[in-house]
């Protein structure tokens, strides 16, 4: 319903213009028939009464006509009022009608996509709040034992108990080593949420992948040359992709190290890449022991470490890392694996 104001503004107005209009027309007919038939006033003073209640009677019906359209008009504009008010006050869920043309149609159509794009926002701003006190819950959580271990280490060496120089110097390595696995930890940790906050833009580039490759397993050559593994790297030299390469080796080399650990003494890694006109697929296969059908699911979850965990230092957090940093370039990660034969990574980036 219109407002009284709109209401007197609508009258007052719709009035004076029918009123100019009825007098206008009543002094016209009077000129016209007093030209005519000056001698017959009667005639002139009927035929003018007639005009003007015929006049008259069509303004109330164009008024009426008016207020009607007018009125419903504004029914619709209230309840668009009505509903973003809601929206702003209540939380009130709108539920979006059939369109109509005209300006109306575009004015509710644009307010639906702006409660649609607000209650975006809020669910974002809801996720960023919950992945906020989830990232500081896990790192608290992830902390409390390295640190009470080496709050038992540090009273053991202030307190002189360790009369053995072979004990204080366990003690000591395995302090740097408790050191630098939360270091390690909480660098990934920032960088995972870095990536899932959205807070980094990958610079995707041409870049050959073979370097790269090779790269990400001559960092870790210390890791598979101690367990007396090979790896072999299966790449032409021409292969290209647009990626981000820092931080595609960082995903690589997460998963490449996964494969060290989780392989035996001389075990086989083969590092592959494979490339068609529709996509670049890269392939980290080890023949090691393999995931278990009830951890493979839950493999890219942080912290997740199967039953089969062979590395106490482990904090499980690199496959969820890789993953983010592969899903980050809209490429897909997949695994594949048999237990005692084989666990197969493939990373998938369409061209």
């Amino acid at each position: 319903m219109m407002h009284n104001r709109e209401f007197k503004q609508f009258t007052v107005g719709y009035g004076i213009l029918a009123a100019i209009l009825w007098v206008a027309l009543l002094t016209g007919n009077w000129i016209y028939w007093e030209k005519v038939d000056y001698g017959n006033r009667d005639f002139v003073i009927g035929q003018s009464l007639y005009l003007g209640i015929t006049v008259l009677v069509l303004e109330l019906l164009l008024y009426g006509m008016a207020f009607f359209f007018f009125r419903k008009v504004y029914r619709k504009i209230s309840d668009i009022s009505e509903q973003m008010s809601g929206c702003i006050t209540r939380d009130v869920t709108v539920v979006e009608g059939e369109y109509s043309d005209g300006e109306l149609g575009i004015l509710k159509s644009n307010f639906h996509k702006m409660v649609r794009a607000m209650k975006e926002a809020k669910e974002q701003e809801k996720k960023e709040k919950i992945f906020l006190k989830d990232i500081i819950s896990d790192i608290s959580h992830q902390l409390k034992t390295p640190l009470a271990s080496l709050t038992v280490f540090m009273d053991l060496l202030a307190e002189d108990r360790l009369s053995d120089s072979a004990d204080r110097q366990r003690i000591i390595e395995e302090s740097k080593n408790q050191l630098s696995r939360m270091e390690w930890m909480v660098l990934s940790l920032l960088k995972l949420a870095r990536i899932e906050a959205g807070a980094i833009t990958f610079e995707c580039r041409e870049i050959p992948l073979r370097p790269l490759l090779m790269e990400s397993i001559e960092c870790l050559r210390l890791r598979w040359e101690q367990k007396q593994q090979t790896i072999t790297l299966e790449c032409d030299e021409n292969l290209c992709h647009c990626l981000d390469r820092e931080w595609l080796q960082e995903a690589l080399v997460n998963i490449i190290k996964n494969a060290i650990d989780y392989t035996p003494q001389r075990g086989q890694i083969q590092v592959k890449v494979e490339q068609t006109k529709v996509f670049t697929r890269i392939i980290v296969e080890d023949d090691g022991i393999g995931i278990a059908p009830e951890d493979i699911t839950h493999i890219f979850e942080r912290f997740r470490r199967g039953n089969n965990n062979v590395n106490s230092n482990s904090v499980g957090i690199g496959l969820s890392l890789a993953k983010s940093i592969v899903e980050g370039q809209q490429g897909k990660i997949h695994v594949d694996s048999e237990q005692g034969k084989y666990t197969r990574f493939t990373l998938t980036f369409l061209r």
